[in-house]
């Protein structure tokens, strides 16, 4: 049962700068257009009927093999896990998938643990690719020549959103810190 989905910018450095967009399945809105991440979660979250479990995977790439490294999403990552556990999040923190199979399995075991009465919670900082029209989070070992590869070795959003969708627990809130390059390959 697919939810209607709000986007809210809650910042944008450059036109292929670092973008945060936070995509959720209900009316819930940070408070200010540039809010800080902490309490943009922190207003989200507290939106949440506490009955609802809540689940959350938080993921910072930043030790990219083929690209240089990025400086934050690593601490961004551990920032956003000891808050969103604060708020009550069964939270899974990973840093630097190293592939786009490891980056689907990390998805299947977040959403496997959602269902009806839960909650979950995605958020990714690291670098992220828009081509034609179609958004994706790159993992740390993706080596993206050629457009093709782009679809090989990065993960497709629509494959989260879909996943999202299939767990069937009606409340989502997806937030991406990424880096994207809006080139055209």
């Amino acid at each position: 049962m697919p939810g209607r989905t709000w986007v809210k910018r809650l910042s944008q450095r450059g036109s292929a700068g670092c973008l945060l967009v936070a995509l959720w399945a209900v009316a819930v809105q940070a408070q200010a257009a540039e809010a800080p991440r902490a309490a943009a979660v922190t207003t989200a979250a507290s939106a949440l009927p506490t009955a609802l479990a809540r689940h959350a995977l938080v993921i910072g790439n930043a030790h990219y093999v083929n690209v240089g490294p990025l400086r934050n999403p690593e601490n961004d990552a551990r920032d956003m896990c000891g808050r969103l556990t604060q708020l009550g999040f069964q939270t899974d923190c990973v840093v630097d998938v190293p592939s786009r199979r490891a980056f689907k399995q990390a998805v299947r075991d977040f959403t496997a643990r959602l269902g009806k009465g839960a909650a979950g919670l995605f958020y990714y900082a690291g670098h992220g690719l828009q081509v034609d029209g179609e958004n994706y989070l790159v993992p740390t070992e993706a080596e993206l020549k050629t457009r093709a590869d782009i679809d090989d070795e990065a993960l497709n959003l629509k494959y989260l959103m879909a996943e999202l969708d299939q767990a069937g627990n009606g409340f989502n809130i997806v937030i991406l810190y990424a880096c994207r390059d809006r080139k055209r390959t």
